[in-house]
C-alpha cells in the first residue's frame, strides 16, 4: 500500500527531474503515460493492497493529473520508472500530498516483482529527497500482509514504529528519519 506521511520543511521549485541508476530511469509523470498507468492500475494483483478494486480510465486520468499539479505546486510528486535500456514502462514511485500528510509510495507491474526494482527505485528517490532536503522524516504505511512492500521499506532504511488504523485500515507504521 505504501501510505506515508512526512513533515515538509519548506516548499520547493518545480523543475524537471530525470534520474538514472544502473537499470532505471526516473522521471516525471506526464499526459503520455496515461496508457502504461492505467494499464497498471486496472490489474487486480497490482491494486490488491491498495483497494483491490480496478481503477476507471477517469480515476487514473484524475490520478496524473494530481502528480502533474503536485509537481509544479510542491516540487513532487510520484514519478514514473522506465527500464533504462527499453524505455518501458515499469511503475511509479514517490511522494504525494494527501489528507492525512505526505504519502511515499509506489507500484510496480507484476513483471518488475522479485527483481529489486522497487527497491532501487525507493532508494533513488529517498537519495533525491534528502539531497533537496525536502523532509524531516518519511513515514510509510503498509498493510501486514504486504510483505513485499515492508520488506522494500526497511532495506531501503525504514524502522517499524507500531500499529494503527486509517481509513478503516490496520496498517503498520514505518518511519525513516531524514536529518
Amino acid at each position: 500500500m505504501g501510505w506515508g506521511l512526512a513533515i515538509i520543511s519548506r516548499p520547493r521549485q518545480y523543475s524537471l527531474m530525470r534520474l538514472e541508476t544502473n537499470r532505471l530511469v526516473i522521471d516525471h509523470l506526464c499526459s503520455g503515460d496515461l496508457v502504461d498507468l492505467h494499464r497498471m492500475d486496472s490489474d487486480l494483483s497490482v491494486r490488491r493492497y491498495i483497494d483491490g478494486k480496478a481503477s476507471s480510465l477517469e480515476k487514473t486520468k484524475e490520478y496524473l493529473s494530481e502528480n502533474i499539479i503536485s509537481y509544479g505546486e510542491n516540487g513532487y510528486g510520484r514519478y514514473a520508472i522506465r527500464d533504462k535500456y527499453t524505455n518501458e514502462f515499469l511503475g511509479i514511485c514517490g511522494f504525494l500530498n494527501e489528507s492525512y500528510g505526505l504519502d511515499f509510495g509506489y507500484r510496480f507491474l507484476p513483471s518488475c516483482w522479485g527483481k529489486g526494482v522497487a527497491t532501487e527505485a525507493a532508494l533513488t528517490v529517498i537519495e533525491k529527497g534528502i539531497s533537496d532536503n525536502l523532509w524531516e522524516q518519511v513515514v510509510g504505511l503498509v498493510l501486514p500482509e504486504n510483505k513485499a512492500s515492508i520488506t522494500v521499506l526497511l532495506k531501503v532504511g525504514f524502522s517499524w514504529k507500531e500499529n494503527l488504523e486509517l481509513y478503516g485500515f490496520n496498517v503498520e507504521k514505518y518511519m525513516l528519519q531524514l536529518n
